[in-house]
């Protein structure tokens, strides 16, 4: 793990680089490993994981009360919470709301695509930090791809690393939940699921360097950098506040 200690030094660590966010990933343990190391080492707590993948085919459905991270919680953590579980179960608690949205990959996207523009000097980051800009591109997500045709140029990385973290995830899981991870069912499913993300392009990366060869979009990055936050601008020099 990586700490910076200004924007800029962000910045300069980035520039020259490929921008992508699997070139920074380790095969040697999972950020959920990091956490607990860290909550250890710093605050001397020990922090246990609430396993909420399916350990059969009927966790599959993920309308499934059981499946619901509070359901989950009390039953790995709280043995004798067998009267909450029975009344959840039947209606009587408030099911939890996601946690993730659709528009939740674009911002890593676009995180790095504000990298890129900074590095190449497009945007100054006195001008507008990172965060501001990374808002500003994904307000206008549907003008950006307008920009592309909508064909993102990816980068992906190559076989060997694809088997890499294929393994790396299999020993995560043994190691994170090693009383499950034997199973059959899981087994199956790690590895469905995992060719589905695969055939996805799930661990690909937009190539930021290369949508910064259009210099239609640069010179969209550009003019966005000087507008302020909410505004929506087509491809054109016309601007709209939402």
């Amino acid at each position: 793990m990586k700490s910076f200690l200004s924007q800029e030094s962000f910045i300069s660590d980035k520039e020259g680089g490929d921008c992508t966010a699997w070139g920074d990933h380790s095969n040697d343990m999972h950020p959920l490993q990091l956490y607990q190391e860290a909550f250890k080492e710093v605050l001397g707590i020990n922090l246990d994981l609430i396993n909420s993948y399916p350990s059969k085919s009927i966790d599959l459905d993920k309308e499934a009360v059981e499946n619901d991270p509070l359901y989950a919680f009390s039953q790995q953590l709280l043995p004798a919470s067998e009267r909450f579980r029975k009344r959840f179960k039947a209606g009587e608690g408030t099911r939890l709301p996601g946690l993730y949205n659709n528009d939740s990959e674009f911002y890593s996207e676009y995180m790095r695509l504000s990298v890129a523009a900074y590095s190449i000097g497009l945007v100054s980051i006195r001008g507008v930090s990172p965060w501001t800009m990374v808002q500003k591109l994904a307000i206008n997500h549907d003008s950006i791809m307008r920009l592309i045709d909508g064909d993102v140029p990816l980068s992906c990385p190559p076989e060997e690393k694809i088997m890499n973290l294929f393994e790396s995830s299999l020993r995560f899981e043994r190691e994170l939940f090693p009383e499950w991870a034997g199973d059959k069912f899981v087994m199956e499913h790690h590895l469905q699921g995992f060719t589905q993300y695969v055939e996805e392009n799930k661990f690909c990366d937009w190539d930021v360097r290369n949508m910064l060869t259009n210099p239609r979009v640069r010179d969209f990055i550009r003019r966005l950098s000087n507008e302020p936050v909410g505004t929506k601008m087509p491809p054109n020099s016309t601007v709209e506040k939402v």
